[in-house]
């Protein structure tokens, strides 16, 4: 410490104080990051396992789809559907995302904001998960519809039911069929095994570069000095 500083302990060095709000602005955006990279999937749409006895039949007559609420800061990572393979058919499927403006039950024809960028293969001979995975952030916070289709004449699933309609971590908000894919869908009572995964990455992102920004204030204000 030069002598000057020695004698006058109570004397500030210029530009101390800005380099510190600088580091804990940069501290603070590296916390972001890290935040970000360890942005966990939650579930937004879980109706859990079926448990029921009966099956309904996935084919190009007969889709079916569940309700669910994704927020305009959350990204879409994965669809899940619980579907069992038919008997000598290919049991390709396609997952779909709809609004639900207009409404969707009844709509003439719902409105679609998502597919899957190739139909998906169940593959177990008994009834099981499959999924997909997907990269969809709503530009808006409200009510969607999972659907889930049959794009091949004469490729059939076996879809297992569940006797109630609000199981799961997180239950669906309502289900529909529909006897045209597609074109018009009616209100189901009976619940299905479907799922949709997401993560906040964009939320945290907006954060992140609100940190930068911080950081280029303090920037210009030293320069302005």
């Amino acid at each position: 410490m030069p002598i000057a500083d020695a004698c006058n302990p109570g004397r500030r060095w210029p530009g101390t104080k800005m380099r510190f709000s600088a580091l804990i602005v940069v501290a603070a955006t590296v916390g972001l990051l890290g935040a970000a990279g360890e942005a966990q999937a939650a579930f937004i749409l879980d109706t859990g396992t079926p448990t029921g006895s009966s099956q309904l039949i996935l084919s190009t007559a007969e889709s079916y789809a569940a309700e669910f609420y994704v927020g305009a800061g959350q990204t879409v990572t994965s669809l899940a559907a619980y579907l069992k393979p038919n008997t000598g058919s290919a049991n390709s499927f396609e997952f779909e995302i709809f609004s639900n403006s207009p409404t969707f039950i009844g709509a003439r024809p719902p409105t679609l904001v998502y597919e899957t960028a190739a139909t998906v293969t169940a593959t177990s001979g008994t009834p099981g998960w499959n999924s997909a995975a997907a990269n969809w952030t709503p530009t808006t916070s409200g009510d969607y519809w999972l659907a889930i289709l049959e794009p091949n004449t004469g490729t059939t699933l076996d879809v297992q039911s569940e006797t109630s309609t609000g199981t799961g971590t997180a239950p669906a908000l309502a289900f529909a069929d529909t006897n045209t894919p597609g074109t018009r869908y009616g209100s189901l009572n009976t619940g299905i095994g479907l799922e949709v995964d997401a993560v906040p990455l964009p939320a945290a992102a907006w954060l992140m570069l609100s940190g930068l920004g911080g950081l280029g204030a303090l920037v210009r204000k030293r320069k302005a000095a």
